[in-house]
């Protein structure tokens, strides 16, 4: 409908709508790109803007005016790559196919001219991840509402629900920079130990819910379903590095893969995605036609 987009992604709300809809999405690292109305931040250091385009030349175009400077997909591929299919949120696995694809586009690389090492290997992510995530989510849509005048009777249930809750969060206290500043920390020191330049791992664990299918349900219901589809991207919000999701195929269909760098490593991230994007990738048989309900 359109070649470029811009988003906005304080969870994964650029990297999700391009994994199911096969499209290149750019959440680059903290400061990248400067925040809407000149914020300082947004939602407690998580939210990040960035491009959704048809391909990586295109989102690094695009990047580049919003950055004010360039990046490049011509850059040296990753010389070591981590791949990873642990989820952050420990109650999901991914799908088959989103296995597949991963797996898949690590031996793309590896392929590649100059080929990447693979190496499997987790990120140590913390257990309380998820709980450091949804508390400033909640606090920073409580925000929003704040600055909104947001008439609570007027919008969903659901969205309701989480400005409540945001505000029950403030009560005790706004999130705190230290969290995040622990687990940037950590995870840079674990890339630097392993040597790795990018990490790979699936964009999401399942495939998307049918149009509609979500619709009136409450704020449980709805998250819940959600977190169990969309456990991966949520880390490297917190963590503030940059995060590019690229299509590779999958019985004939897209199927998106994320990939994780260093600081400073978009022309790296973006680079790999153009030698990954749409591309098929080997999986141990053909993958079964699925119908994705």
């Amino acid at each position: 409908m359109a070649a470029l987009a811009l988003g906005t992604d304080g969870g994964g709300s650029i990297r999700i709508p391009a994994a199911y809809c096969g499209l290149v999405g750019v959440k680059p690292g903290r400061g990248v790109v400067p925040l809407p109305g000149g914020a300082d931040e947004h939602w407690y250091g998580m939210s990040a803007v960035g491009p959704l385009a048809r391909t990586a030349e295109d989102a690094a175009l695009m990047l580049g005016v919003l950055a004010g400077r360039s990046f490049a997909v011509d850059a040296p591929g990753p010389v070591h790559v981590a791949l990873s299919l642990a989820a952050p949120l420990p109650f999901t696995r991914p799908h088959p196919d989103h296995r597949a694809a991963a797996v898949g586009a690590a031996a793309r690389l590896r392929a590649a001219p100059g080929g990447a090492a693979v190496t499997l290997a987790d990120p140590p992510y913390p257990r309380t991840l998820g709980l450091m995530w949804s508390r400033r989510w909640h606090a920073g849509v409580a925000e929003d509402a704040e600055h909104l005048a947001l008439d609570l009777s007027a919008v969903e249930r659901r969205t309701a629900a989480v400005v409540r809750r945001g505000r029950r969060v403030l009560r005790f206290g706004a999130p705190r920079e230290a969290a995040l500043a622990g687990w940037r920390d950590r995870v840079l020191e674990w890339f630097d130990a392993g040597g790795y330049d990018v990490l790979v791992s699936p964009a999401t664990a399942r495939p998307p819910v049918a149009a509609g299918a979500l619709a009136g349900r409450g704020y449980r219901a709805t998250f819940a379903r959600s977190a169990w589809r969309m456990p991966y991207t949520q880390a490297w919000n917190l963590a503030g590095l940059p995060a590019v999701v690229a299509p590779v195929r999958i019985g004939g269909r897209p199927v998106g893969v994320q990939l994780v760098g260093r600081p400073g490593a978009e022309s790296e991230l973006l680079s790999a995605a153009a030698t990954l994007e749409q591309r098929v990738v080997p999986v141990a048989g053909a993958a079964p036609r699925r119908v994705y309900v």
